[in-house]
């Protein structure tokens, strides 16, 4: 019993990785929802909140080439990871593989949590067994499964 406790304990001092993909930062604007705080206040431990390089070239993409209401979004997104200071994880070693892939990769690697809305992306890391912050309800997250084991 002490000894999971101890590994609990240990567990929780460690910052968790989120790795934050381009739905939920877009959602979370347009639902009005401070994404940072709200992930922070679910998880309980000392996280460290990340997007990929790739998510910031999608962001970069939707601000250019989409409608006025949508690029005004994305352009607040990249505002939001910038002024947050939400670190930036470079990808480039992962090829040309599609972001959301790239993202289950790293996840994988690095033992991290994910934060998103895509529906495709949350079942293959439910699958996985890879912790998934997602909306719920339009107005506030909610995290899939127990990471304190």
């Amino acid at each position: 019993m002490n000894k999971m406790r101890n590994e609990i304990n240990e567990n929780r001092r460690r910052k968790k990785l989120v790795i934050i993909d381009t739905d939920i930062l877009l959602h979370s604007i347009e639902n009005k929802i401070d994404l940072v705080d709200e992930i922070a206040s679910i998880i309980e431990y000392p996280i460290k909140l990340c997007v990929l390089r790739s998510t910031i070239c999608e962001l970069e993409k939707i601000a250019r080439k989409s409608s006025w209401k949508t690029s005004k979004t994305a352009n607040m997104a990249l505002q939001i990871i910038k002024n947050e200071k939400i670190r930036i994880l470079e990808d480039e070693h992962l090829g040309n593989k599609p972001t959301d892939e790239k993202i289950i990769l790293l996840a994988e690697e690095l033992n991290a949590i994910v934060a998103t809305d895509d529906r495709e992306l949350r079942k293959k890391l439910e699958k996985l067994g890879i912790p998934v912050v997602y909306t719920r309800e339009r107005k506030k997250l909610a995290l899939n499964r127990n990471i304190y084991w």
